[in-house]
């Protein structure tokens, strides 16, 4: 089972969000909230799926299938497709996320 994202679960990410839209750099941030430069560079990569809304999400996951319809090569349609499954898996798991944070 994949370990879960360290800054995903700290309570100052909304901060370091904000630093990472802002532009300051993986070391600053990473310094300022004592974590591995690596931990934060790695959600950053995750972080704009996390922090668009859900409407936004599924004209990505439409534009992404719309792609993969009208692709001439399979391995491009492949490839579209198995990204907007991603997308499906992360929007679903927020959802199960969200839910659950609110029934406790």
């Amino acid at each position: 089972m994949p370990r879960s994202c360290k800054i995903c679960q700290r309570p100052q990410r909304d901060e370091i969000e904000a630093d990472l839209r802002g532009g300051v750099s993986y070391r600053d941030i990473a310094r300022r909230h004592n974590l591995s430069k690596d931990s934060v560079a790695r959600h950053r990569v995750h972080m704009p799926r996390h922090t668009e809304t859900g409407l936004a999400a599924v004209k990505e996951i439409m534009a992404l299938l719309g792609k993969a319809e009208t692709s001439p090569n399979w391995n491009a349609t492949v490839l579209a497709v198995r990204e907007a499954r991603r997308y499906v898996e992360e929007l679903m798991m927020l959802n199960l996320t969200v839910l659950s944070q609110r029934r406790t």
